[in-house]
């Protein structure tokens, strides 16, 4: 069986606001950007295009949308650029997101929002800790996504002092010579030993107000004997998921949260990795099913419990008024639409979570996946 893993205990509280909207009139606007540099420009012309073909599908739509839309233009800030920008416009809902990752362009005018992005984007943002040790100092950092807060509080940072003594090497025979000098120098490394685990097992015990759940990822940074040495005597073995070597000391921060990053994306990549076996068990026992149209009945149902779905999958579909599905016009009165976007509002309308895999995670499911409840 496959424990629960950080991704199903994740709220989404982002996604939660835009799926209050559906029903309405919803404007999903996704365009790439760059963090630096001249290109910077024309994110700003590219944008710019973005609203304006939406603000031509809202020709004929109610309600003052092409204001609000040019609106939050003016509020982008292009300085603080990152590698996409997505705008969400509804009755109910102005909000700008920037993208830590690369986006496909994407313009949506319909009765859900686009969330794969955001979503994608959610499915990252799980709270982490980096722990900095050294037989000096100890720093301990929380993380989000590329992001690093150092703790700075009654518990942390914490310095080391170096309070050992021992006894000088007494005279001793001609006999002995170099051999008991050797002696007492082992003798006081192993004692420092000890007194160096002494003071990692007390420093674990304050860690321990900060790491609360055993799905709360933990980095260790550090030189490898130290780093070492903590996980002889830490009580969250559980929590480490990875170590940063030896040559971090040097680091910036801008590039201690880049190696972060990197090593929690990794994580992260993994845990979606474990969902996509636990729907291959699920399969076999009749609680998880494929197929856009056998997903859109389970879902409607109610009987969504987890959705997986490729990131930028997309795919053109008509509804009836009695949810009935078409993919070509069937000659009646339906509303046309992205049913992958349909999909994954109702599976959060109804309380269920939604992960976005990498493109071909799920080519043998036809790009979508669904563990049921029931």
């Amino acid at each position: 069986m496959i424990s629960k893993t950080t991704l199903e205990s994740h709220s989404g509280s982002n996604t939660k606001a835009l799926v209050h909207e559906r029903g309405k009139p919803c404007i999903s606007i996704i365009v790439p950007t760059h963090r630096t540099g001249q290109d910077r420009q024309s994110d700003h012309l590219e944008i710019q295009r973005a609203i304006t073909a939406a603000n031509e599908s809202l020709l004929y739509k109610p309600g003052n949308l092409s204001s609000a839309l040019n609106s939050l233009f003016r509020d982008i800030d292009f300085n603080k650029s990152k590698e996409g920008v997505g705008i969400f416009v509804s009755p109910g809902i102005k909000k700008i997101i920037n993208f830590p990752f690369p986006v496909t362009k994407s313009i949506a005018v319909q009765e859900c929002f686009h969330l794969h992005d955001l979503i994608y984007m959610e499915n990252y943002e799980t709270v982490y800790y980096l722990f900095e040790i050294s037989k000096k100092e100890i720093h301990l950092f929380k993380g989000m996504m590329d992001q690093l807060e150092e703790i700075k509080d009654e518990n942390f940072p914490k310095e080391i002092t170096d309070n050992y003594e021992y006894n000088k090497p007494s005279r001793s025979n001609s006999g002995s010579g170099s051999a008991h000098v050797k002696e007492v120098e082992r003798d006081k490394s192993i004692l420092n030993q000890v007194r160096i685990k002494r003071i990692f097992r007390a420093i674990d015990k304050s860690l321990a107000k900060y790491i609360i759940r055993k799905d709360i990822p933990l980095l260790l940074c550090g030189p490898t004997k130290d780093v070492s040495i903590y996980k002889s005597v830490t009580g969250h073995p559980e929590n480490i998921i990875t170590s940063i070597g030896d040559n971090y000391k040097n680091t910036s921060i801008h590039d201690l949260e880049a190696l972060a990053w990197l090593h929690i994306r990794s994580f992260i990549d993994k845990e979606k990795l474990k969902l996509v076996s636990e729907f291959k068990e699920k399969l076999g026992e009749g609680l998880g099913v494929f197929g856009i149209e056998k997903i859109w009945t389970a879902t409607n149902e109610g009987r969504g419990k987890i959705l997986l779905v490729e990131k930028d999958y997309a795919k053109k579909a008509f509804i009836a008024k009695d949810n009935r599905l078409f993919f070509g016009h069937p000659g009646e009165e339906t509303r046309h639409c992205d049913i992958v976007d349909e999909i994954i509002n109702t599976v959060l309308e109804k309380n269920g979570k939604v992960i976005i895999v990498e493109k071909d995670i799920l080519k043998d499911y036809e790009a979508m996946a669904l563990i049921t409840r029931y």
